[in-house]
């Protein structure tokens, strides 16, 4: 099978979320670097063995944390997902998710879903997410998100035989629309049609980025400007209405499919409890103020009687020195002046460790 013809898969996600362990379990040794064209950002891409013997191309997308690109690198994943025209276009996406932070990842993929290509969900590092105690119910969050969803730890190579042999059957397209372009922009409908793009959804994003694509046809970025002429469409309304929906939906899609255990060792538990104590907004002051007592108390009060003691000691001993020493200078200058220095300095010991101690 010729390059051309093998199946095209983008691993996309968040930064940090495990994408790159995903792609190296993937892809093995079989990997080269190049870069995207017209930028310097790296293009990771490798060969995946599908089960059959067949073999796709796969690419590893830099991370975002939303469909709308901040930097260069984040454009580049724009270019690739959302341009139809870009040699690097995927058949299939397999979105990383970070199973730890679902939340957070959420945003992003309820945005490439809506773009309509056929897409994956690797709920990566759900180790982590069971040892913080979040459950996650996996049937549920499919049924929410209307992708396959497969658990796994890309890093310790748990979850890869699962996806490698979903990839290696035919994914359809996701059978849920979480926004719908029409509904904030009716007139998408129009441009779709006028752009051939995949749904509604793909074809505002084209508009909104448009310029700032490599390999995007002339013909179509005329298009796209006569029809926001046409319609005075507003890129940032469409986006802040846009993500505004968007979290709404992701936050149901938490509450109905995500479970965090109440789960506390002893030692949390006991310091939850002093913590409502001494953090009260009557009992907690009356507390440090008693503190405060009790640490000038100590210092002022009890250090006093282990200060006269020393004191006690230190004047004893200087006197038994003039009685065994010859009187001199040198007998003067060495009680009355080292030993009592020392004295002096000694005697304030005990109000420091008690300072120190609280």
């Amino acid at each position: 099978m010729s390059e051309k013809k093998k199946l095209k898969i983008a691993l996309a996600g968040n930064p940090n979320c495990g994408k790159t362990s995903l792609f190296n379990a993937l892809t093995g040794m079989r990997q080269k670097v190049g870069n995207f064209p017209g930028v310097t950002v790296d293009k990771k891409t490798g060969i995946i063995q599908l089960n059959g013997g067949e073999q796709a191309l796969a690419i590893d997308l830099p991370g975002t944390y939303s469909i709308y690109p901040r930097r260069i690198d984040e454009m580049v994943t724009f270019d690739v997902l959302a341009n139809p025209d870009n040699e690097s276009h995927p058949d299939v996406i397999v979105l990383v998710a970070d199973a730890s932070n679902l939340k957070r990842n959420l945003l992003f993929c309820t945005q490439v879903i809506d773009m309509g290509i056929p897409t994956v969900i690797a709920l990566n590092m759900i180790d982590i997410a069971e040892e913080n105690h979040t459950k996650i119910d996996v049937k549920k969050l499919e049924d929410a998100l209307g992708v396959p969803v497969v658990p796994m730890n890309a890093r310790k190579g748990k979850g890869v035989k699962e996806l490698l042999s979903l990839l290696s059957k035919e994914i359809s397209a996701p059978s849920k629309q979480f926004v719908n372009a029409m509904e904030l922009f009716p007139a998408t409908e129009e441009l779709k049609n006028k752009i051939s793009a995949n749904d509604e959804y793909e074809s505002v994003l084209l508009a909104i980025l448009h310029k700032d694509l490599n390999d995007f046809p002339e013909i179509k970025h005329t298009a796209i400007e006569e029809w926001k002429s046409k319609f005075h469409f507003s890129d940032a309304r469409f986006q802040s209405g846009e993500v505004m929906l968007r979290y709404n939906i992701t936050n149901q899609i938490i509450n109905a499919c995500v479970r965090e255990e109440n789960f506390q060792n002893k030692s949390l538990q006991t310091t939850s409890r002093i913590d409502k104590i001494l953090l009260h907004p009557v009992w907690g002051y009356l507390i440090f103020l008693g503190i405060f007592f009790l640490v000038f108390q100590a210092i002022f009060s009890w250090a006093q009687y282990p200060m006269d003691f020393i004191s006690w000691a230190f004047a004893k001993a200087g006197a038994g020195l003039h009685q065994i020493l010859p009187a001199s200078m040198f007998t003067d200058l060495l009680v009355e002046g080292v030993w009592a220095g020392i004295g002096g300095v000694v005697v304030f010991i005990p109000q420091i460790m008690l300072l120190f101690g609280f």
